[in-house]
């Protein structure tokens, strides 16, 4: 996959305009990916994470810092 940098920030229309531009030669533009949207993977994970936690299947940062400081 290719990324274009733009040197500044587009309005709406000229992106809409660009994109445009791009579609109309061949090039496929994806929609961008919202950092902070919250899929449903992340639901359970969180949902399985509180979990372990009400049954005590958790790890102090020490331990794990520990843990990979013998690894590494």
């Amino acid at each position: 996959m290719n990324t274009i940098i733009l040197k500044h920030n587009l309005d709406f229309q000229h992106y809409q305009l660009a994109v445009k531009t791009l579609e109309n030669i061949g090039v496929e533009v994806l929609e961008s990916h919202n950092p902070y949207e919250v899929t449903e993977e992340d639901i359970r994970s969180v949902a399985l994470a509180r979990e372990d936690i009400k049954h005590g299947r958790i790890k102090s940062s020490e331990q794990v810092f520990e843990e990979a400081k013998a690894k590494y």
